[in-house]
């Protein structure tokens, strides 16, 4: 059974979405600056930066090995009988530079351990993503949001409302736009972009049967990129 995981990434925050080939949401995972050092459900972690905060002496060593140790228990669900594919979003240029130098660290981690266990995945920028979620590469968080919930109704998400109602609670009284459940979105959309992309390599679907932004992203060249994401093999 093919699965395709879109994994939006920090030490912070984030969230890992897997889903089917139909689409629909088969498992999730996300984090954040959860206050009890504990997992408020299987689903809802605290953020491998704040569980390693007692460790002030190797603390950055520990927060790694937390990301590590995180992603590798959510991939060990599919080792057997499933066929993973995964999508994870490259580095902000906007990214301040002590902030990129820890986004790095953990996304070496995980691009690591993809490789490590054999999955084939494709890296994609922010404004990439946004482009594909709603036709605007400066898409705010509500638009994100607005297309994750327009596309989902009525569908199987494996999201009940105690955990959205969680999500939104946790660290974003202010703006129900912001927190772990914007990185829920953002990966989800991620998943969904490598199985669109799996389905045409594999001529399963044709390009130009998906909405126009679709197309139109995985068909773009540019001066970094001289092939499409159609052309260009997967990171394996």
């Amino acid at each position: 059974m093919e699965l395709f995981i879109g994994i939006d990434a920090s030490p912070a925050h984030g969230s890992v979405v897997a889903i089917d080939k139909n689409g629909d949401i088969v498992d999730w995972l996300a984090w954040g600056k959860v206050k009890k050092l504990c997992n408020l459900s299987n689903k809802i972690l605290c953020s491998p930066t704040r569980a390693a905060m007692d460790d002030k002496d190797c603390y950055r060593v520990r927060r790694n090995s937390n990301v590590y140790d995180m992603f590798n228990i959510f991939l060990d669900r599919f080792k057997d009988g499933y066929e993973v594919y995964a999508n994870i979003e490259h580095y902000s240029m906007h990214s301040m530079s002590s902030a990129i130098t820890v986004c790095a660290e953990v996304g070496g981690i995980i691009r690591n351990l993809l490789f490590v266990r054999d999955v084939p995945f494709i890296e994609t920028p922010p404004t990439t993503l946004k482009l594909y979620a709603t036709g605007k590469g400066n898409a705010k968080k509500s638009d994100m949001v607005k297309a994750f919930f327009e596309f989902y109704e009525g569908r199987s998400l494996e999201i009940n409302n105690d955990d959205i109602n969680d999500l939104v609670s946790i660290n974003n009284k202010k703006n129900d736009m912001d927190g772990m459940l914007t990185d829920i979105v953002d990966a989800t959309f991620l998943s969904r972009m490598i199985k669109d992309l799996y389905l045409i390599k594999h001529d399963e679907i044709k390009v130009n049967s998906l909405p126009p932004q679709a197309e139109r992203v995985f068909t773009k060249t540019s001066k970094k990129y001289s092939k499409s994401y159609i052309k260009r093999p997967f990171i394996s």
